[in-house]
């Protein structure tokens, strides 16, 4: 006898027609995009300065603005983007590290552009999401500040 995952979700879709199947991966698939679409979403909302002087006191003052990619930015893998002083900082928002890991290895390949990529779950608050990210964003400015002094020859 086979063992199923998950209380038998494999003999569940065995059990389906094909175009029954075909609607469930659709609408499993659609979730996925839409979960991932809130997550960039609420990435932009944790770094957003608004009305709340606590909410802002977290945001860095280097952080001058933060918005959505745009359809070619995401195409490249960038999901988020920080426009600081001394230039733009991309992130890749995923929902698992999983996914994470496979963006790296996919990304690496392809191409020469630093992304930095996040964990974001949809029980994350605002606070937690600047808590995680804020650290890697301050290491990617780090690193563009060196990148930018006068006397650095390469």
């Amino acid at each position: 006898m086979r063992h199923f995952k998950k209380f038998g979700e494999r003999r569940f879709l065995r059990r389906r027609s094909l175009p029954d199947r075909l609607r469930i991966n659709e609408i499993f698939s659609q979730t996925a995009q839409e979960l991932g679409h809130n997550n960039e979403k609420r990435v932009v909302e944790a770094y957003t300065r608004n009305d709340d002087t606590a909410h802002n006191k977290e945001i860095p003052e280097w952080i001058q603005s933060v918005r959505l990619g745009t359809t070619e930015e995401d195409k490249l893998g960038v999901d988020v983007v920080f426009s600081t002083n001394i230039g733009s900082i991309f992130v890749q928002v995923k929902g698992c590290s999983l996914g994470i890991q496979n963006f790296k290895l996919k990304h690496q390949i392809k191409s020469r552009i630093r992304i930095i990529g996040i964990v974001v779950y949809p029980t994350h608050t605002p606070q937690t999401i600047r808590t995680a990210l804020t650290p890697l964003l301050w290491k990617e400015y780090s690193r563009l500040l060196v990148e930018r002094r006068p006397w650095n020859f390469h």
